[in-house]
């Protein structure tokens, strides 16, 4: 089994070895993650080696590199050429929707779909630069075209929340299929995103078999992974049990 991972590339030092990328040929290759490389680079990777690969990692830090027509081939060259992809992690961009819906639709071997939702400014700039989700759109796409099996789907780096009423459009259009998990990466302030209503509405739809788990995590104040959801309801739970005791 041939397994390429971690192809870390940065535009400003490229040099005449990386040119080798454009004519591999990995017939038998299964997973891919990639780093700061070309999109039409990783794109030509993916066309002449895609056949076999289930896991496909992509993130580009270049703001330059992160529009749709760059976004579209990327995802055209997926859902083109990799017919067994399991597990896919590209950039989220609203100008995509329609190219998301062409992957959902070809690729019907989908377990998780995660989404990185910012870029940097510039390779050398340390502030994310955070995309505003019309999650409207997303969320009836994911409900309509999604395949059986896809039921994890991941938002890395976004502090936007959806709408209460956007979620329970969306749980009502999943209902009766894979109990789905959603998970928020965020670094800001949790008591901005989640409040009783959320909380109320996520039991009430895993109560129904709709929700198999919703977390929004941190993974950057806090060393390893730490549920924020779960975090809040013990914190209000806490607060409940000092308001009864005095």
């Amino acid at each position: 089994m041939q397994i390429l991972y971690n192809i870390l590339v940065h535009v400003n030092n490229l040099n005449q070895k990386f040119l080798g990328l454009l004519n591999l040929f990995l017939p038998s290759l299964q997973a891919l993650n990639a780093i700061d490389i070309p999109i039409d680079w990783f794109a030509n990777l993916i066309e002449s080696s895609g056949k076999k690969l289930t896991k496909i990692s992509y993130y580009n830090s270049d703001k330059n590199a992160n529009n749709e027509v760059y976004n579209r081939i990327l995802i055209q060259a997926i859902y083109n050429n990799c017919p067994n992809i399991m597990y896919l992690e590209l950039l989220y961009k609203n100008e995509n929707i329609l190219d998301l819906e062409k992957l959902l639709i070809n690729c019907q071997y989908l377990k998780r779909l995660g989404f990185y939702c910012y870029y940097r400014e510039n390779l050398f700039c340390q502030t994310e630069i955070q995309k505003y989700i019309e999650w409207d759109n997303l969320f009836n796409i994911l409900a309509i075209s999604s395949p059986l099996g896809l039921f994890e789907f991941n938002f890395k780096g976004t502090n936007e929340k959806p709408e209460l009423e956007s979620l329970k459009l969306f749980f009502d259009n999943w209902e009766g299929r894979h109990p789905i998990i959603l998970k928020f990466q965020m670094e800001g302030n949790y008591r901005k995103v989640i409040n009783d209503e959320l909380i109320d509405l996520v039991k009430r739809y895993k109560e129904k078999g709709v929700i198999k788990d919703y977390v929004y995590y941190s993974n950057f104040f806090h060393r390893g992974y730490t549920n924020i959801l779960d975090k809040y309801i013990v914190e209000v739970a806490k607060k409940k049990k000092r308001l009864e005791q005095d």
